[in-house]
């Protein structure tokens, strides 16, 4: 016995209608679920235009960050919710207080201080890539140093670039040979085998002689280090190894190292500036810490690959604890970053060709390929990254 057919259409009549009140209740509840989640994204996307922080001060000791970090946005920052990161590495041990006492949620305009403990910032490259490549014309460039702009040793003429690697101007040294130059902010001193020049950083003064021929044997690397109290000395590292130091007006002449004598080195390479004191880089890769009276300790070692040998060193970072240090191998070179407080050591730059001759560490990294003719800039220091649970992401290179 079946439906009549009249009875047979009302239900399928029913179970359509019971079926499209299904599919349009699914499609109104679709719906509100896309308008709350197009809310909620657009809320989150004001609440991060609304976030901002910024760093006021920071300050470095040993190996203690102290960073004042301001809320300069409309929101409440929740403290709980912030990662700080120092060139991609977690920081774990940080506090955060007002006025001493611990805090979790950070008001409008509010500063709070930021305290990283060991934080042995390294210096670092970012991108990989140098931010700018000179290619100017150079003869047979051999040494470069930063001092209110790139200064390279072309010959015996120096030359002289912005830190953007534009040229500005090029000047006779007044020597034979040129075998180093360092800077100040204003001044150029240039080594040559048996004198010292100078001239001024902006090229508008023209060479003129500081220390004469009775003062230098067989001059090879020079540097300014600073001290404690006073003008920088004027270190220059003679061809046997023995060191000299001079006032920086190139007076009070003083053989304070003698090689085989108060100090044994294999083959110096170069000077590197410090503060309170200054080091010397030796074929070896032993580093040494040298006071201005001429002592001398081992500061740490850079371990050589088969083939590889040191050939330029600079200093930089806070209280130029850093080390950078040129090794060239067989078929590619290397930068190592030594970081003099802990001793710890990493390659900050790689696979690098051979033609590298000199480094200079300034706002940024420079290095000098004499075979290529050319020098190469990279941006240089540690990256701190402050990154909010609501997607807003600070960096300041420190």
């Amino acid at each position: 016995m079946g439906f009549s057919t009249s009875v047979a259409n009302l239900i399928f009549f029913l179970g359509f209608l019971s079926i499209a009140g299904i599919l349009i209740g699914t499609g109104l509840d679709y719906q509100r679920l896309v308008d709350r989640a197009e809310k909620t994204q657009e809320e989150m996307q004001g609440e991060l235009e609304r976030t901002s922080i910024i760093i006021k001060d920071k300050d470095v000791t040993g190996s203690t960050l102290t960073l004042s970090v301001n809320n300069d946005g409309e929101e409440i920052v929740d403290l709980d919710e912030v990662t700080l990161l120092l060139n991609g590495e977690l920081v774990t041990d940080v506090s955060l207080t007002i006025d001493g006492d611990a805090v979790t949620l950070l008001q409008e305009d509010e500063t709070v201080t930021v305290t990283v403990g060991n934080a042995y910032l390294n210096a670092s490259v970012y991108g990989g890539d140098p931010v700018l490549d000179s290619s100017f014309p150079f003869s047979s460039p051999s040494r470069i140093c930063y001092g209110e702009g790139v200064h390279v040793s072309d010959g015996t003429v120096i030359r002289s670039f912005d830190s953007d690697g534009e040229y500005l101007w090029s000047r006779s040294s007044g020597l034979t040979s040129v075998s180093d130059i360092d800077s100040s902010s204003s001044t150029l001193y240039i080594l040559g085998n048996d004198r010292v020049m100078t001239m001024g950083t902006n090229g508008s003064t023209s060479a003129s002689e500081l220390i004469n021929n009775s003062g230098i044997d067989n001059g090879t690397r020079l540097i300014l280090s600073a001290r404690d109290n006073g003008s920088p000395y004027l270190i220059v590292l003679e061809n046997d190894g023995d060191i000299l130091r001079f006032d920086i007006d190139g007076s009070s002449r003083s053989r304070i190292c003698v090689n085989g004598t108060n100090v044994n080195w294999t083959s110096p390479v170069d000077l590197i500036s410090g503060n309170g004191s200054f080091r010397l880089l030796d074929g070896d890769g032993k580093i040494y810490n040298i006071t201005y009276s001429g002592y001398d300790s081992l500061a740490g070692s850079i371990s050589l690959s088969t083939g590889e040998e040191p050939v330029a060193a600079d200093s930089t970072g806070y209280e130029e604890l850093h080390v950078l240090v040129l090794l060239r191998g067989y078929s590619s070179s290397r930068v190592v970053c030594f970081n003099m407080l802990n001793s710890t050591k990493f390659d900050l730059i790689k696979d690098l060709g051979t033609g590298q001759t000199d480094i200079s560490a300034g706002p940024g990294l420079y290095l000098l390929d004499g075979s290529d003719r050319s020098f190469s800039g990279f941006t240089l220091g540690t990256m701190l990254r402050i990154a909010l649970i609501s997607g807003y992401t600070f960096m300041e290179v420190i």
